[in-house]
């Protein structure tokens, strides 16, 4: 029984060690988040998403890719759907601070994601680069 449990342990340590990889692979994989909008501020990244009422901004991941001339692309995921059922057109407002994109202060992003209400009764169906600008930026 104690050989039978020790052929075990390889396997489940290297799974543990693989755990956090999978993670990441997990925000890849969410389709881009629909924004209705999305601007630069003085503190980093202002986007504005369509809500129920229980948004939370650690349902969303945003991936950079390097830094070029001062620019980056980035990726807005939604990791979680928010099943409420309020009636917000007016979206909900989510800050990430340039520590939380991980990015030097008043970098120009290049959001890969659909940014504006799609027409009505139409659904977002390509991401449209856009560069966004705030003020200071």
């Amino acid at each position: 029984m104690l050989s039978l449990l020790h052929s075990f342990r390889i396997p489940f340590l290297i799974a543990c060690a693989l755990a956090p990889s999978l993670t990441g692979t997990a925000a890849q994989a969410a389709p881009l988040a629909e924004l209705l909008a999305a601007e630069t501020t003085d503190t980093g990244l202002s986007v504005t998403v369509p809500t129920g009422g229980c948004t939370q901004k650690s349902d969303f991941a945003i991936t950079a890719g390097p830094v070029s001339n001062g620019a980056v692309a980035i990726e807005i995921r939604r990791l979680r759907q928010d099943s409420c059922k309020g009636n917000l057109p007016e979206g909900a407002k989510l800050v990430f601070t340039w520590g939380d994109l991980k990015l030097p202060a008043q970098t120009r992003l290049l959001v890969k994601n659909r940014v504006g209400a799609p027409a009505p009764g139409k659904r977002a169906v390509a991401p449209v680069w856009r560069l966004v600008r705030g003020h200071g930026v």
